[in-house]
């Protein structure tokens, strides 16, 4: 349920969501700045993943029904992981493996020796 896929306008809504509180869509439009389909075919999606709660309440007025928007406990407290860039993650890479890469490497050979070149080796880096 980890949010990688996320796109830039569901983590808008869930920024406006993750404080608990209900809200209508009138007010989440409110605070986004996007527009009004758009708004409501990504909080669609995050309906169908789970992430995001609608509720009717009642009304006294004729007319269309008023659905409050809110985070359940569970993702609001994914929140932070949702919100986080899939892509500022950090990568650990043993130093043997490190050292086997060369990056002026190309195809096997080394550009500047001509041969076989592993990175401890390699003169493009020792010199």
């Amino acid at each position: 349920m980890l949010g990688l896929d996320m796109d830039p306008f569901e983590a808008e809504i869930v920024r406006v969501l993750r404080d608990g509180k209900p809200r209508r869509f009138s007010q989440i439009l409110g605070e986004v700045v996007f527009s009004r389909n758009t708004l409501r075919l990504h909080l669609e999606h995050l309906l169908e993943k789970g992430l995001v709660m609608r509720e009717k309440t009642p009304s006294k007025k004729p007319g269309r029904p008023v659905y409050m928007y809110s985070m359940p406990v569970k993702s609001r407290l994914q929140a932070p992981q949702l919100l986080s860039n899939p892509y500022d993650t950090l990568v650990t890479l043993s130093f043997s493996k490190l050292k086997q890469m060369c990056r002026h490497e190309k195809g096997g050979c080394c550009k500047k020796s001509r041969g076989q070149c592993t990175a401890e080796k390699c003169p493009q880096t020792l010199g």
